[in-house]
């Protein structure tokens, strides 16, 4: 009797099922996998511009207009938003606790992905 070498159909066949359903489910994983890079960007790059502002609005006197009691301003249109003037996904609100303390918050939105919040607290010395 001789032999042959070499694999049957059937096992052919098997073996690129197996690999059929391996490759299934990595593809998603994939996928998956970009989303959250591009979600992880997108919460540093709103970090960065949240840590920003609140650094120059902390940076500023404690009499300055940009921080008087109540201000509630979107970066769209303020001028106490320095360079991130124009970006409507940021705000800023300012509240007086006492004569020599205030709060300052700032808010960064990105819709339906994520809302970052920074706070700081500002003492008049």
């Amino acid at each position: 009797m001789m032999r042959r070498e070499g694999f049957s159909i059937l096992e052919v066949v098997i073996s690129m099922a197996i690999l059929l359903i391996v490759f299934l489910g990595i593809v998603p994983m994939l996928f998956l996998s970009k989303k959250v890079q591009v979600v992880s960007r997108e919460r540093q790059k709103a970090a960065i511009l949240g840590e920003t502002l609140i650094n120059k609005l902390a940076s500023l006197s404690f009499n300055d207009t940009c921080l008087e009691n109540g201000t509630v301003e979107s970066c769209k249109n303020s001028d106490c938003c320095f360079e991130l003037k124009g970006n409507n996904e940021i705000s800023y609100s300012v509240m007086q606790l006492d004569n020599n303390t205030k709060i300052i918050k700032v808010e960064v939105d990105y819709g339906n992905n994520f809302k970052l919040e920074f706070e700081r607290i500002k003492g008049n010395l």
